[in-house]
């Protein structure tokens, strides 16, 4: 009862314009969170939890790597982070 009397009133509030859009991109993040948990659900019952974590630790790292990469480049010559 509260989600669809919270979406009217979203609704209204927001221009004719913007609607359409703010309806589709809502459908469509909740269509990749049912997606990605249930695929989760799944590899989490056939692989080792310890696994898992060590591959998450790895994919972090290697954000972290590429984060810092990117920043590098995108820094003007002579501009430090700080």
């Amino acid at each position: 009862l509260y989600g669809s009397v919270s979406a009217a009133v979203w609704m209204n509030l927001m221009e004719e314009r913007e609607r359409a859009k703010v309806v589709a991109v809502s459908y469509a993040v909740i269509y990749m969170g049912l997606l990605t948990g249930s695929l989760g659900a799944l590899v989490y019952g056939l692989v080792s939890p310890v696994v898992m974590l060590g591959a998450l630790m790895g994919i972090r790292l290697v954000n972290l790597i590429l984060l810092r990469r990117v920043s590098r480049r995108l820094l003007p010559a002579g501009a430090g982070p700080g």
